[in-house]
């Protein structure tokens, strides 16, 4: 129907603020991250029908996560905004291991996502120094990002979601500005 109904109110820790969110397909649970005043990162798993955020595990190893993003497999990557370099997160501990550097300065607000049908990871980017928007793919592998392409204006995209229902035919929508 397109309403929406406020379930609660979800507060980080003290001396953090919300970074990203992520559905588990696998445990079929949405987690959040946030990330302290002084970096590190927080994880935590949402309460769907109150709102609360439960925290859950720190995670080890980055200084400034900046989103998190769950395969279809149940695997957690992140973003180190700190160093450009994507990690693997384990979901239960919190430890995580760097796979690589995606290529270029990121900075300001980003956002990931697996797309449902072919798991490739996504990346709503904002690239210091050009101030270009861009969407791109990492490589799982290795970590690297190819640009797919430019986002139309120099803002950031701070929430970035790919669909998992199958469309058929055309979509169709209509936009005004307000």
């Amino acid at each position: 129907t397109g309403s929406r109904r406020i379930i609660g109110n979800s507060q980080p820790i003290t001396n953090h603020r919300w970074r990203g969110m992520a559905w588990d397909i696998i445990s079929q649970k949405m987690f959040g991250l946030s990330i302290g005043n002084a970096g590190g990162g927080q994880l935590y798993q949402f309460n769907l029908e109150s709102g609360t955020a439960i925290p859950t595990v720190a995670i080890v190893g980055l200084q400034a996560p900046e989103w998190i993003a769950i395969s279809n497999d149940g695997e957690m990557y992140a973003l180190d905004l700190a160093t450009d370099d994507i990690f693997l997160v384990d979901i239960n501990t919190g430890v995580s291991s760097r796979i690589g550097n995606i290529g270029f300065d990121a900075n300001f607000t980003q956002d990931a996502d697996f797309d449902p049908f072919s798991n490739n990871l996504y990346m709503a980017a904002f690239r210091n120094g050009s101030f270009q928007s861009e969407l791109r793919q990492i490589n799982l592998a290795t970590g690297r990002s190819t640009t797919v392409g430019i986002i139309a204006g120099t803002g950031q995209v701070g929430a970035f979601a790919i669909s998992g229902k199958d469309f058929t035919g055309e979509y169709e929508y209509d936009w005004s500005p307000v």
